[in-house]
């Protein structure tokens, strides 16, 4: 059976704006996502080792190209055929796409902590060869609350993600629930960690002021002005990494999403403007481009 394409209002506006927007910019997003990766890996074989501020947006690359993959399939069919995916189909669709978002979120914010582990604890955190029990853990849970909330998914107004006309929809409100948690974890960590390594910063220059303790000291004992300076440079460059590279694409994550939060809310109470849609699907196109923004002004166009 078919689910028909029937928005409020007009249907050619609504159309024209829903995915005359998102796609154009989600195709946009692809083509940047695909110079991210060619990128990496040109750089990986090159230098044989990838520092975690680049390894970091080639992840985020992948799941922006599978996410709009999956969001074209989706959409692309009610362009051509005027209709959702039929029955079970639409479910399956539904399925998929949510793979992506709630990856996206587990990945942020399982950065976020080991990064305040390294920095603000000082422990080392074991990722295994190739980061493979960090992307355990975020595509492990990413597909457990997929299917976790499988029963919930169908058709919406514009593409298969829920099923409108439950103010209390469980997905819904797994999603609000990850967006909020993702977002503290992020918030909370990042100032955790960029506290520490400003009272560590604080406690150096202090100790290096007064040319009589540990700060600076040589093998010798005496104070070594150039080796207390080196420090300094050291503890510098590992917050200009924190705050300008890994920062940048966690702020894009925040813009990227809000509209999202935004659409997800809107769902909790059974409200579902046209309006909605629309930054939604700009927002869930966007990742791409605001990352390659991100990785070009850390990274440069050319590889050192």
């Amino acid at each position: 059976m078919m689910i028909e394409y029937k928005p409020d209002g007009d249907p050619r506006e609504a159309k024209y704006l829903v995915y005359g927007l998102g796609l154009p910019i989600g195709f946009i997003s692809f083509i940047c996502s695909c110079y991210i990766l060619v990128r990496v890996y040109l750089r990986y074989k090159r230098k044989g080792s990838l520092p975690v501020a680049v390894r970091f947006p080639f992840y985020l690359a992948l799941i922006e190209m599978y996410s709009f993959i999956n969001i074209a399939y989706n959409q692309l069919h009610v362009v051509l055929t005027g209709h959702l995916l039929p029955g079970e189909s639409c479910r399956i669709g539904a399925l998929f796409f949510s793979f992506g978002p709630l990856s996206h979120y587990i990945m942020v914010a399982v950065y976020s902590t080991i990064l305040y582990f390294q920095i603000g604890l000082t422990r080392t955190v074991n990722t295994g060869k190739y980061d493979w029990k960090l992307l355990l853990v975020v595509f492990g849970g990413a597909i457990a609350c997929s299917f976790a909330i499988y029963n919930d998914y169908g058709a919406s107004r514009y593409w298969c993600f829920c099923k409108n006309g439950s103010v209390s929809s469980p997905i819904m409100l797994v999603y609000f629930f990850f967006e909020t948690v993702m977002f503290i974890t992020i918030v909370v960590f990042y100032y955790l960690t960029m506290t520490a390594l400003r009272k560590l910063e604080d406690v150096h220059r202090s100790r290096g002021a007064g040319k009589s303790t540990a700060f600076g000291m040589s093998t010798t004992g005496k104070f070594n002005r150039e080796e207390a300076v080196n420090q300094l440079k050291s503890i510098q460059n590992i917050e200009n990494i924190m705050s300008k590279k890994m920062m940048g694409y966690i702020t894009n994550f925040f813009i990227q999403w809000c509209p999202v939060v935004v659409y997800i809310a809107s769902g909790i109470f059974n409200y579902y403007p046209d309006w909605v849609y629309v930054i939604c699907n700009i927002g869930l196109n966007s990742g791409g481009w605001l990352n390659l923004i991100t990785y070009i002004k850390n990274e440069g166009w050319n590889d050192k």
